[in-house]
């Protein structure tokens, strides 16, 4: 029979890691088998996603998802704050309605984490691209979801939009603007609003943090969605500003936070 496979169970996980016999493994597999024997080694191990994850600034080695990253190691003890797939799909049905196909159209992300909606965008046939300031949640991003090297920018967002010297038919910013409100961006929270209508040239999908989330509630009283539809009008050239729906995401651990409302800006 020979050796046993050897294997070792992975950190915060209920998955093993091969760590010798993967051709036995691949040979098992060929013939249908479906069980293996094994021999579990002492100690634990973490994988090179899971060494990423724990590696980003906004998490700060905290168990959390931004973004959806399908990885079995991930999915046990990893929280996915924000799922996406809900702002996803009020904007491209927004899109549809106002008959905007993705055909010879571009796409730009500000703030794109680890560029879940790059890929989705460029999935759909986008000229997607994107900027963010974690050179380490864009490595996640490239190994999880594959896209090309040059997809997403390493840049402060606001350095990277005065650098721009055309617009993206369609531009999202999600949940950044708040931490230029609360000064801790690199310029104001209104030349960032205008950074972004620069760089828009139909529509753009923008979030932020809101007075009902137990984070702002004292430091952003004001940001209502009443009050975000006024500040975009006053900061920004768009002519109309709907409000699409609000996020599924005030789920524990943080049902006292996000719900936040999704706007489309428009020429």
């Amino acid at each position: 029979m020979g050796d046993p496979v050897r294997v070792r169970r992975i950190r915060h996980s209920d998955c093993f890691q091969v760590v010798d016999g993967h051709h036995r493994i691949a040979l098992a597999i060929d013939a249908g088998l479906t069980d293996l024997d094994v021999a579990i080694e002492g100690g634990t191990t973490t994988t090179p996603v899971q060494d990423l994850v724990s590696s980003l600034r906004w998490t700060a080695g905290r168990r959390e998802l931004y973004q959806p990253i399908n990885a079995p190691e991930l999915e046990s003890e990893w929280t996915l704050v924000r799922r996406c797939n809900d702002r996803l799909e009020m904007m491209t049905t927004f899109l549809e309605e106002q008959g905007l196909s993705s055909r010879g159209r571009t796409y730009l992300d500000v703030g794109a984490c680890y560029g879940w909606y790059v890929a989705e965008m460029s999935r759909r046939g986008f000229g997607a691209h994107g900027v963010e300031l974690d050179p380490n949640a864009i490595r996640l991003g490239r190994h999880a979801y594959g896209f090309e090297p040059d997809a997403i920018t390493a840049a402060e967002c606001s350095e990277f939009l005065r650098g721009v010297d055309r617009r993206f038919d369609v531009v999202s910013c999600f949940s950044v603007l708040h931490h230029f409100a609360l000064g801790a961006g690199a310029c104001s929270a209104e030349e960032l609003g205008g950074l972004l209508d620069r760089a828009t040239g139909e529509v753009l999908f923008f979030d932020t943090g809101q007075a009902h989330e137990a984070w702002f509630h004292d430091l952003l009283p004001a940001w209502n969605s009443e009050y975000i539809v006024e500040w975009l009008r006053c900061h920004t050239t768009f002519k109309r500003v709907v409000a699409l729906g609000t996020d599924n995401d005030a789920v524990p651990p943080y049902e006292h936070n996000y719900g936040r409302t999704l706007f489309a800006c428009t020429r």
